[in-house]
């Protein structure tokens, strides 16, 4: 799921519905937290994110693992 570049300050909490979702890109927003839920995302295998205002970006790779909390 493609949502960087709009904007955002805060993610819906319904995100957490997406229970296919794979990749979900949200860079170039301004995120000041993800939803408690999204660890709930089995399938979702990359996360990208960027802080904006410090110069920071992150990705995080969740391939393969056997996270039971995020």
């Amino acid at each position: 799921l493609e949502l960087d570049g709009n904007r955002l300050m805060k993610l819906p909490d319904s995100i957490v519905c997406l229970t296919r979702l794979m990749e979900l890109n949200l860079g170039h927003n301004d995120l000041t937290e993800i939803p408690v839920g999204i660890g709930r995302l089995t399938r979702l295998g990359f996360i990208y994110f960027n802080v904006t205002n410090r110069f920071c970006e992150a990705s995080l790779n969740l391939q393969d693992n056997k996270l039971t909390q995020l």
